[in-house]
């Protein structure tokens, strides 16, 4: 949070989105970055195997605060299991994103996710 308030309020480099209730009566704020070629500098400065690590622990954290709301980041979570390289993870959280956007109408989204979940599969090996 230190880092973060740092990121804000001395140089400007993100703005706080709001907070959100989350599950286990804890709260989280979301932030963005004010442009993205400060996001492109900083992900292009880190290591492809920290990156990795990064997204898979980033993802099994969403999937922890957000219990019983994860329809909400599904997609986010797929994208997160796909830098982490875990592609069945990716393609369940695919699926379920693309379910969601079913649901609420989102056709088109719900056929790029659906696919991309199975383009996730296709990298899995077959079960024997």
């Amino acid at each position: 949070e230190e880092h973060l308030y740092r990121l804000h309020h001395v140089n400007g480099i993100i703005q706080p989105l709001g907070q959100k209730d989350l599950s286990h009566g804890s709260f989280g704020v979301r932030y963005r970055f004010v442009h993205f070629l400060y996001y492109g500098a900083l992900y292009n400065a880190i290591q492809p195997a920290r990156k990795a690590s990064w997204s898979g622990v980033t993802a099994a954290a969403l999937l922890h605060f957000y219990d019983g709301h994860i329809a909400e980041i599904s997609s986010q979570v797929g994208l997160l299991f796909e830098a982490a390289r875990d592609f069945p993870q990716a393609a369940r959280y695919f699926s379920m994103a693309a379910e969601h956007a079913f649901r609420v109408f989102a056709f088109g989204e719900a056929e790029l996710l659906a696919r991309r979940g199975l383009r996730m599969l296709e990298t899995v090996p077959p079960l024997r």
